[in-house]
């Protein structure tokens, strides 16, 4: 019954509140039921999933303090706001969940072939960090350098996003996939592959040193 640009964002920010739950219940399912039909593990994608929320929460704080809180907007020339474009976040989550899980199944699929092919835990992991980091930096260095030009286009939303696409990538690039990601599979150990049923992998004197106990339900 009213009309104009206010009621429309009110019921623009209605209906994107209301559905976002069942949106990111149905999302977080379909990457865990993929990810482990993928690697065959119990435990690889709730961390995959753990981490990629850590990454986007990171995300959102920073975009909260440069557009909101004004930190280092007028460095970056950017309009101090009291709100999030309502688009910005949902967007984010979309997008940020498909790079990083992109980027995860890359890395994960590498080391899962150097364990498959009998290398222990710990060798494992930085094998395939070895092996993916470069073409994973690379990647993102590029899509880091195209989201940046969206934030100096002018146009508060635009820049919303672009800031947190590029922020957020990059993130994901260094501190979760060169650091979070191994030190959290190298503390894991063996669980990283458990999956009840599977024939247990014979453990090596690095994994038992890193494991105080066996997982359970293992056959």
């Amino acid at each position: 019954m009213v009309g104009g640009e206010t009621a429309e964002g009110a019921d623009a920010n209605t209906a994107i509140g209301d559905a976002l739950p069942e949106v990111v219940a149905v999302m977080l399912a379909v990457l865990y039921l993929m990810l482990l039909v993928t690697f065959r593990s119990l435990l690889l994608p709730v961390k995959a999933i753990a981490i990629n929320v850590l990454s986007l929460g990171a995300t959102y704080g920073v975009l909260v303090l440069v557009f909101q809180r004004g930190l280092g907007s007028t460095l970056f020339g950017f309009e101090r706001s009291d709100h999030l474009q309502n688009f910005v976040p949902i967007l984010l989550l979309a997008i940020l969940f498909s790079l990083s899980t992109d980027y995860e199944v890359f890395l994960l699929r590498r080391i899962r072939e150097e364990h498959d092919a009998g290398a222990d835990n710990t060798s494992a992991v930085a094998a395939g960090m070895a092996r993916t980091a470069p073409l994973i930096s690379g990647a993102a260095l590029l899509m880091v350098a195209v989201f940046g030009a969206f934030a100096l286009t002018g146009i508060m939303p635009i820049q919303q996003l672009g800031l947190g696409l590029a922020l957020a990538i990059a993130l994901d690039a260094t501190v979760i996939r060169l650091i979070v990601v191994p030190a959290a599979m190298r503390l894991m150990g063996r669980w990283n592959w458990w999956l009840p049923g599977r024939r247990p992998t014979p453990a090596t004197p690095s994994d038992r040193a890193s494991e105080p106990s066996e997982p359970s339900g293992r056959v």
